[in-house]
């Protein structure tokens, strides 16, 4: 697993990739958006700080941008095996890339969980609907490539902070 670029130095990874786990989840706008209007804490207990300031992409609706990191996070969770209440969902923080891509940022316990299962990757799809939100997530290990967490080199597909 990368580490966090605070931590420094250079990780390599080695062998070929292989898919640890996979995960999907799909999200109905509607049945997310009573969960908002009646759960007030719902949103700072889910989401980190960074992911309630999220904004729709390309004029999307915030309720649509939300909802999609929920299915992302449940799709991480699914990867890593995790039944519920095993990690927080303040502990999956679903980012973007400088060029937009979804990626996947681990605190606490689910950092703990990957790393224990040799996760060193993570491929993350979102999408959403007018009704509906999803994601695909997939964790794998190895792939031979070197990831510098300083002075560099690609940028981190996963990092775990802890």
């Amino acid at each position: 697993m990368t580490i966090d670029p605070a931590v420094g130095g250079t990780v390599r990874e080695s062998g070929p990739p292989a898919v640890v786990g996979v995960g999907i989840d799909l999200v109905e706008l509607d049945r997310f958006t009573g969960v908002l209007e009646r759960r007030a804490r719902f949103v700072e207990r889910v989401f980190t700080a960074g992911e309630r300031d999220v904004r729709g992409r390309r004029g999307g609706s915030r309720v649509r941008g939300l909802a999609a990191r929920f299915a992302a996070k449940e799709a991480v969770m699914k990867a890593l095996g995790a039944g519920i209440g095993q990690i927080r969902f303040a502990d999956v923080e679903i980012t973007r890339a400088a060029g937009g891509a979804p990626s996947v940022v681990l605190h606490g316990s689910a950092a703990a969980h990957a790393a224990a299962m040799g996760v060193t990757a993570w491929h993350l799809s979102m999408t959403h609907t007018d009704r509906t939100a999803a994601a695909v997530a997939v964790a794998s290990s190895g792939g031979g490539r070197a990831t510098r967490a300083e002075g560099g080199g690609p940028v981190p597909t996963a990092r775990a902070v802890r």
